[in-house]
């Protein structure tokens, strides 16, 4: 990552250099980035994958888990470097964002997770990507930090079918809305982009300040996550119009992460909440936390949240003075829980991606 980007990733890898040196609970400075559900495991089904990103090594590989299960079914290296983003197409099929560099620019590499087999590696425009999503109709979206784009390939396929590039600027994190609509957080913008087009149609900087990730409720409202040191906040935008509601201030702390379950409930994953990191909720329309989450959390680098509203907040790896190493964890919450209820240890290493596959 270059020095000029405050976003998520940067900060991660910040977070993960203090841990190194002994000092986890030190501030970065400016200019730098569900208790599973208790029902019959399904062993040859992909519920959850863990990214690890072994930044010792520069290598990778995901970790796929049963549900409720504490060791993996199987772990897949084929092709992978450096996790930074993953998602589950429609089919079960898991999308893996490689982190790239100068010298190799990354690409998407695409999985069966139910037999390990690597099905393709795109890598036609893309340079070290950030994040990554799919439409409804499995088109994918790559969010390219290295050559500020997007890019866009079709459903099943390596095919580019088009660029993105007005109004990038070091772009991070990807969203759509209900209709398809691409929204990218730049480093002091969100710009949105017609579907099946490259067309921008609104650039929102009321409230943004180093964007680090976005996501939309159930209403069509988007939230933000700023990363600036002086304005770590949650904004809160009004859907369609996208004028700005009100900034969530209360109980953040450099929010990496956003995620709303279906009752419309604000989850922020705070890198330094509480010192050693938290995951902040909200009730709908609020601006103060509900309840903040500490148990099972150190040095947190993700989270996700399943259809039934469990939480996987995951653990990358720590490191104390004498080079002795905590090699991470995911942690699980059940809803309105804040003790996990499960914790996985077996399998990982740094992990920094998570994934449910929306099928099982």
């Amino acid at each position: 990552m270059k020095s000029s980007d405050l976003n998520r990733f940067a900060l991660r890898s910040l977070a993960a250099a203090a841990m190194l040196a002994g000092c986890g609970a030190s501030q970065p400075p400016i200019g730098a980035v569900g208790a599973m559900p208790q029902t019959t495991a399904r062993a040859t089904h992909a519920d959850l994958s863990v990214g690890n990103d072994d930044w010792n090594h520069g290598n990778g590989d995901v970790a796929i888990f049963a549900q409720g299960k504490k060791s993996p079914i199987r772990t897949i290296s084929a092709g992978m470097r450096a996790p930074n983003g993953s998602a589950f197409d429609s089919n079960g099929d898991l999308y893996i964002a490689n982190d790239g560099s100068t010298k190799k620019p990354g690409d998407v590499t695409v999985y069966d997770p139910r037999s390990g087999r690597l099905i393709r590696t795109i890598s036609d425009g893309i340079s070290e990507p950030d994040d990554l999503i799919l439409d409804h109709s499995g088109e994918l979206y790559v969010a390219n930090y290295g050559n500020n784009s997007v890019t866009v390939y079709a459903a099943g396929s390596s095919r580019l079918l088009r660029t993105i590039t007005e109004g990038i600027s070091f772009p991070g994190a990807l969203a759509l809305d209900a209709n398809d609509n691409c929204f990218v957080t730049n480093y002091s913008s969100v710009t949105e982009y017609a579907r099946a087009s490259t067309r921008l149609i609104r650039t929102i900087t009321d409230g943004v300040f180093a964007a680090g990730d976005l996501t939309f409720d159930s209403a069509g409202k988007l939230y933000v996550s700023n990363l600036e040191a002086s304005h770590n906040s949650v904004t809160v935008y009004a859907a369609q119009t996208f004028h700005l509601l009100r900034t969530i201030t209360q109980g953040l702390d450099y929010p990496l992460w956003l995620a709303l379950d279906k009752r419309n409930r604000l989850y922020a994953l705070n890198l330094y909440g509480e010192e050693t990191g938290s995951v902040t909720v909200y009730a709908p329309d609020t601006s103060q936390p509900m309840r903040t989450i500490t148990d099972g959390i150190l040095g947190p680098t993700t989270m996700v949240l399943d259809p039934s509203g469990d939480l996987y907040v995951a653990n990358g790896k720590i490191c104390n003075s004498s080079r002795k190493c905590n090699q991470g964890s995911v942690s699980a919450y059940a809803p309105s829980s804040d003790e996990p209820s499960l914790q996985i240890k077996s399998g990982i290493h740094n992990p920094v991606t998570l994934a449910i596959d929306p099928k099982h």
